[in-house]
């Protein structure tokens, strides 16, 4: 008798929120975002080093208030992200 494994994969709808460089991504926003937001990304523009930070649809708004807060905090940071 032959063994069919059983997988479930569910689909998120991502969506591109903010763009950003890579380094200010690496440095900064990934570890502003880890633990807080769950399936977030950079997704790289084709020429040079800027592209997107993308979540799910479903961590927009929390996406937003972690780096709203991040921002009241740290008023004195460089800005890393922008539409």
């Amino acid at each position: 008798m032959e063994k069919k494994e059983i997988t479930s994969k569910a689909t998120l709808e991502m969506v591109n929120l903010f763009k950003t460089t890579y380094h200010y991504y690496r440095n900064w926003v990934k570890h502003i975002l880890q633990g807080k937001v769950i399936g977030f990304k950079f997704i790289k523009d084709e020429i040079g080093w800027e592209g997107s930070i993308s979540v799910p649809k479903s961590e927009i708004n929390k996406t937003k208030s972690v780096l709203q807060e991040y921002k009241s905090k740290n008023p004195e940071a460089k800005e890393m992200w922008w539409q």
